[in-house]
């Protein structure tokens, strides 16, 4: 039986890799099209996007808990 859990558990953590692969990739993906609808885009600006942000009172914001 311990065989099986530890199998689950890597097969779990398999599976959560794989889905944030996809949303990081989703979310350059975004950013690749914004840049090619806006060309002129001032290129350091966009490169403040982050998928771990979020916009808050008009600023992005880390989406992660500040540490104490």
């Amino acid at each position: 039986m311990q065989g099986t859990n530890e199998e689950l558990k890597e097969v779990n953590e398999g599976m959560k890799q794989s889905m944030a692969d996809k949303y990081v990739a989703g979310f350059r993906s975004s950013v690749a099209q914004v840049n090619a609808l806006f060309p002129d885009i001032d290129q350091e600006t966009l490169a403040q996007v982050d998928p771990l942000k979020k916009v808050e009172d008009g600023k992005l914001v880390s989406l992660l808990p500040k540490a104490d």
